[in-house]
């Protein structure tokens, strides 16, 4: 399963210690948030962060050489669907801004590979990660500048966030993407040297098992009562989908009968519709298909 990005909502910088920006998940399966904070003064951190009022976990947190700009990234796995919020709070009042982005296709056991980060007083903010082809490369980077300094997206980067330093102004920041290789050199270009800050990493898809039919698992004897998926994890109830099939474990022996067709399988179901409240999901079967296949069991 490919990655690919979904909605990104900033927050343009601004002078204070919070901020809280709407942002809609509206990518589909296997989801994954990404919170990017960028601020001024060393000593301010990131007090709390985050999404749908959930807590984000920290992956990056770098602060430059002399002090003066400071990159966070947060994530959250497999958030809900809708039109939510990202927050956080600083430990005091400075410039800051921030970008959410929404992520479709990434693993949600294993959704990184290893953060990259690094500092320098140079004209260009730089980070190299090594990654694969299906995967994908995410960068953010801030610089100190006490004018108005111009930041530029590098070559071959599809740019996600970005604002240059103005007036009076004590940061700059960008973030963007790149399609995974050997190895993926994230670049911003500054008008001058400047002290910055950034971090990058790969994100890594969600890869199905292609021998597996069916997408769902059901095991009668399962005490959690879980929905195991493809990749044998389980699938939170927010994440079932309709028009999949899935199969029943643990209420007959085991079989190497072949079926015509999932249809005439006694295992398998068909799932029509879906509803789900975040804690529990109910499973709608299409009622002419399921009729057929009870037909085809009981007069077998």
């Amino acid at each position: 399963m490919a990655i690919s990005i979904g909605t990104v909502s900033n927050g343009v910088r601004a002078f204070g210690n919070n901020r809280t920006i709407a942002h809609v998940t509206d990518v589909a399966d296997y989801r994954l948030i990404l919170g990017w904070i960028w601020n001024g003064q060393v000593g301010h951190d990131v007090a709390a962060c985050t999404y749908n009022a959930v807590p984000m976990t920290q992956l990056i947190d770098i602060t430059s050489g002399a002090g003066t700009v400071r990159v966070h990234l947060y994530y959250t796995v497999a958030p809900p669907e809708g039109n939510l919020n990202f927050s956080y709070t600083l430990a005091g009042n400075t410039d800051h801004a921030c970008s959410a982005q929404a992520w479709a296709g990434v693993s949600p056991d294993d959704p990184f590979g290893v953060p990259i980060t690094a500092t320098a007083n140079t004209n260009l903010i730089t980070a190299t990660v090594g990654s694969a082809t299906n995967e994908v490369v995410v960068d953010g980077g801030g610089f100190a500048a006490g004018g108005a300094t111009a930041i530029a997206l590098g070559a071959g980067q599809t740019q996600l966030a970005r604002q240059n330093s103005g007036a009076g102004a004590s940061i700059g920041y960008g973030s963007s993407y790149e399609v995974g290789a050997a190895a993926n050199v994230m670049t911003w270009g500054l008008a001058g040297a400047n002290h910055w800050a950034t971090g990058a990493v790969a994100l890594r898809p969600f890869i199905p098992f292609a021998s597996r039919l069916f997408e769902y698992e059901f095991n009668v004897w399962d005490t959690r009562q879980r929905l195991i998926g493809r990749d044998g994890h389980e699938v939170k109830p927010n994440e079932v989908r309709a028009d999949k099939w899935g199969k029943l474990l643990g209420f007959r022996s085991p079989s190497s009968k072949v079926f015509a067709s999932l249809a005439d399988s006694p295992d398998a179901f068909y799932i029509s519709g879906v509803t789900s409240d975040g804690e529990s999901v109910r499973i709608t079967p299409d009622e002419k298909l399921f009729a057929d296949m009870i037909l085809k069991r009981i007069t077998r």
